[in-house]
């Protein structure tokens, strides 16, 4: 699994946005994923190409990494509720993601995926600290797009 997050993070960096020939490409739903991640982590490593997708519904877990002087984050059980369709397709060293597999923007191109996928100009981000019950003090996080 490492080993397949190691290569995606690596091909994100990378910023290409085109038409993608994917006739060929092998689909993968999200749900499958982790009783074959050893052979998409093996097809990744030969730079075979492959498409994984994330049905409206589905959740991902989540694992955060905060580390700075004074606070360390604590993961938790969090996870991702996708709201819509997404598809992730991996091939030459390079990730696209489509909200209908059809049309791709390069995983790096933030503009635009937010084009892509009807994001507005702007977001949010929020922090508070409170009070609650049964927590105690409580630190909540909150980042939007619209």
């Amino acid at each position: 699994m490492h080993r397949l997050l190691f290569l995606l993070v690596l091909a994100s960096a990378c910023s290409a946005v085109g038409p993608l020939d994917l006739r060929d490409t092998p689909t993968f739903a999200v749900a499958d994923l982790k009783q074959r991640v050893d052979g998409i982590a093996e097809r990744a490593k030969r730079g075979e190409p492959f498409i994984v997708q994330v049905k409206q519904g589905d959740e991902v877990p989540v694992k955060l990494t905060v580390e700075i002087p004074g606070l360390t984050f604590v993961p938790g059980q969090n996870a991702v509720r996708f709201d819509r369709d997404v598809f992730v397709h991996y091939g030459a060293g390079k990730m696209h993601v489509s909200p209908d597999g059809q049309t791709w923007a390069s995983m790096g191109d933030f503009k635009a995926i937010a084009k892509l996928f009807g994001l507005g100009h702007g977001g949010s981000f929020q922090v508070g600290v409170g009070l609650s019950t049964p927590d105690g003090p409580v630190v909540s996080v909150k980042v939007g797009a619209q």
